[in-house]
């Protein structure tokens, strides 16, 4: 009896200390400073990597080598040949990836509607975070993240982390309204996925380490897309980019996006000066009875298309004829045919 008496003194005494915790919370915090720690052994260790890199060069470079000139040709995975100057070495250019980035636009409602729907356009940057951030080249485009305002965001598994670089951020600035305040953390939530190929939710960090409770002035915990149907264009354009130059003589180009239209089909048309038109070219979509957009493809022909400079748009078939639902959803990009 009293080794039993004994043995639960000791069990009382081990847990006497032990309160329950959120567990969620825990969780988190714990897969958020899984990914700082991965983010500071990858810098270390790419410091580390380029000193031994540099030591090795030198090690090869200095020992005497008779046979050096029998040797194969380096492969093109090999470092290159570095040479001697004075002064700082130049820093490496920038290395880009293509991106899908969601901008605020227009609604069906036309240029002069306020800006209440997200338009997803392929954007090359250094960065996520900078092309979330950078002016879009399409000028009906605009993004409601300043540069500098979104330090690193990082795909946690469970949730995607994005860093925000200002206290700030968690009120509403004057000039923005309640709706531009929302459609501005689905800007954030539909590009991430996009480019994390997830279905994870977003979690914002403030500077000093905290969870976000507020951004732009609304509340936040881990914010989930909303329906795809109510924030996105049902028409966008992925190629051409603002401004891409075709030659007449190649006779044709693609052009894709995404959308979600009637029967899955949209018309694309080229609109010059003097009331020139050419199309319309079917713009077939994979589907469409389902609440997301789908892929799609054009073949624009070029034949009977005098050079110039041309609006290319594209738009949804609405069979009611605007009698019924949301209307036409139209995205438009400038080309030049020479």
């Amino acid at each position: 009896m009293d080794d039993d008496q004994d043995l639960q003194a000791a069990l009382a005494s081990a847990v006497d200390d032990v309160e329950p915790t959120d567990r969620l919370t825990r969780i988190r915090q714990e897969t958020r400073s899984n990914v700082r720690r991965r983010r500071t052994w990858l810098a270390a260790g790419g410091a580390s990597l380029a000193v031994a890199s540099v030591v090795t060069i030198a090690l090869v470079a200095g020992a005497p080598s008779p046979q050096r000139a029998q040797e194969p040709a380096a492969s093109p995975s090999s470092a290159p040949t570095q040479k001697t100057t004075a002064g700082p070495s130049p820093e490496p250019p920038a290395i880009e990836s293509t991106y899908s980035v969601f901008y605020l636009g227009a609604g069906p409602d036309g240029p002069d509607a306020p800006a209440d729907t997200l338009y997803r356009a392929s954007v090359d940057s250094p960065s996520l975070a900078e092309a979330l951030t950078g002016s879009p080249s399409d000028p009906d485009y605009r993004t409601l993240w300043p540069i500098g305002s979104l330090g690193e965001i990082a795909d946690a598994g469970d949730f995607v982390l994005v860093d925000l670089t200002d206290e700030a951020l968690a009120e509403r600035p004057a000039e923005m309204s309640t709706e531009e305040a929302r459609l501005a953390l689905q800007q954030i939530v539909y590009t991430v996925q996009a480019a994390y190929d997830t279905d994870a939710g977003v979690l914002f960090e403030m500077p000093d380490g905290g969870d976000a409770e507020t951004v732009y002035g609304v509340a936040v915990g881990l914010v989930e897309p909303s329906p795809a149907l109510e924030v996105l264009s049902l028409m966008s354009i992925d190629e051409p980019a603002e401004g891409a130059t075709y030659q007449r003589d190649a006779g044709s180009f693609t052009a894709s996006g995404r959308g979600n239209s009637s029967e899955a089909s949209g018309a694309c048309f080229l609109r010059g000066d003097g009331g020139f038109e050419a199309g319309p070219y079917l713009a077939q979509m994979s589907g469409w009875m389902a609440l997301r957009l789908f892929p799609w493809e054009a073949t624009v022909d070029l034949r009977d298309v005098p050079p110039g400079t041309y609006t290319f748009a594209c738009s949804t078939d609405d069979p009611s004829g605007g009698t019924e639902g949301r209307g036409t959803d139209t995205d438009t990009r400038t080309v030049v045919i020479e």
